[in-house]
């Protein structure tokens, strides 16, 4: 994960690299979330070892049940409790991983051959740029285009929850079951090269989705790759987020924001809630094991208006054989107009108690 003013692989020519820092948490309170069942091709090794879609426990691991989620993933015997260095075992089935995805978010055969086309552009692309560091085409399917669709059933589930607390309506829903987001005003906050934003615009093309990045030849990029798959709903923003997040049309005019950073999300949470209307999301993907640096961004969740609802694991598995995660923020109130601060603060001099 990389990126914000803040990008997927650099904030700009002149930003430094975002560390991640540690810290310790608060925890919204609620119930566990059912599992996800994701397909698997029969002819993959993924095939073999299915989750078992009917419970709810999630493997021993250092996150407990009553704050992380369990989806099942693609790639077996890989869980929180069994996972070591894919070298030391089987190599991942990439192609397996990316079908998995592919079929969890009911893609259409011309949704797949979008991701194809904009992904064989950044590989090339990537020869002359610094896109990404994965130059592998398999391993793109599943480290790039899996991860962001990855994202797709938690965005879901806690969509309709909002909605449904919004009008009063309080059916449970699995996470997983609910129906597919409709209509949505998104931004992808420090894109890079276009992970997730790009990836999520393809598999609803009913969301309107804008790709914020620092650099100008990302910008650059991201809008012929758009043109060249037929990607329409994608809007690309050349735009640090600290400026963005004050301007009109920007400010508190989104659903949702996600960002794919590797950054502290103490200021990624500065960087994304400001463009978040209040009722709508905030969805962050992390790492394997985020908790005790998510529980650090309480103070500035609280701060910008937002209250944690959750951390899950979704079915996406990291280089190292990890389960990746995804924190889920909702935005209750508006954010005061001294956020975001000036360029660079956020990074900085993170907000704290």
């Amino acid at each position: 994960h990389a990126g914000v003013s803040v990008s997927n692989t650099a904030a700009s020519n002149q930003q430094p690299a975002i560390s991640t820092k540690q810290a310790s948490t608060h925890i919204h309170p609620e119930q566990p979330l059912s599992t996800v069942p994701h397909a698997s091709p029969k002819t993959s090794r993924s095939a073999r070892a299915r989750t078992d879609p009917t419970t709810t426990t999630p493997p021993s691991s250092s996150l407990s049940p009553s704050f992380v989620s369990t989806l099942p993933v693609p790639i077996p015997d890989l869980t929180p409790s069994t996972s070591s260095p894919a070298s030391s075992g089987p190599p991942p089935d990439h192609e397996a991983a990316f079908q998995a995805a592919v079929a969890a978010a009911g893609l259409s055969p011309l949704q797949v051959a979008q991701l194809h086309t904009y992904l064989d552009y950044l590989l090339e692309v990537n020869k002359t740029m610094n896109l990404t560091a994965v130059r592998d085409p398999l391993e793109c399917l599943d480290r790039h285009l899996a991860d962001s669709l990855a994202l797709l059933p938690v965005i879901d589930h806690h969509w309709a929850a909002t909605n449904q607390e919004r009008m009063a309506k309080k059916t449970e829903t699995l996470l997983g079951s609910a129906p597919p987001a409709q209509g949505l005003r998104v931004i992808d906050v420090g894109t890079g090269a276009g992970l997730p934003g790009m990836v999520l615009a393809v598999a609803r093309p009913t969301w309107k989705v804008t790709l914020l990045d620092s650099l100008r030849k990302r910008c650059d990029f991201l809008k012929k790759a758009a043109q060249l798959a037929g990607i329409t709903n994608v809007n690309v923003v050349w735009c640090r987020a600290e400026e963005g997040g004050r301007k009109m049309g920007l400010r508190d005019a989104h659903d949702l924001a996600v960002a794919r950073a590797v950054a502290d999300s103490s200021e990624l949470a500065e960087l994304c809630l400001p463009f978040v209307r209040p009722g709508g999301l905030w969805v962050a993907a992390k790492g394997p094991d985020p908790e005790v640096e998510v529980a650090g961004a309480a103070a500035a969740i609280q701060a910008l208006g937002g209250v944690q609802l959750a951390l899950h694991r979704v079915a996406s598995i990291s280089a190292d054989g990890e389960q990746r995660t995804a924190l889920v923020v909702h935005k209750v109130k508006p954010t005061h107009p001294r956020y975001p601060r000036a360029t660079g603060t956020p990074k900085k001099s993170p907000i704290s108690v």
